[in-house]
């Protein structure tokens, strides 16, 4: 797989690099910042079905949600029922 390939490179290329001990004590004593939640919002549903010709039935709209649900994303937006 070439993305495999890409990462063992790069991985190859991290372990040989060197780095002086200043580099090194700099880096460690840098300040950490909290990480942060990211909030996924999803509208496939909604703008997604609003295109000309594009219909989609309730299983392909439910199928959609599952795979979005399983991806993680926080919230799906469904749209109206009588416009979508």
């Amino acid at each position: 797989c070439h993305a495999s390939m890409l990462v063992a490179m790069h991985a190859a290329r991290v372990r040989s690099a060197s780095f002086s001990a200043a580099a090194v004590r700099a880096f460690s004593s840098a300040p950490t910042v909290a990480p942060r939640a990211i909030e996924m919002y999803d509208t496939t549903l909604r703008d997604g079905t609003q295109g000309e010709g594009v219909s989609m039935s309730l299983n392909d709209k439910l199928q959609i949600a599952e795979r979005l649900d399983e991806m993680g994303f926080d919230y799906i937006e469904g749209g109206y029922p009588l416009s979508n």
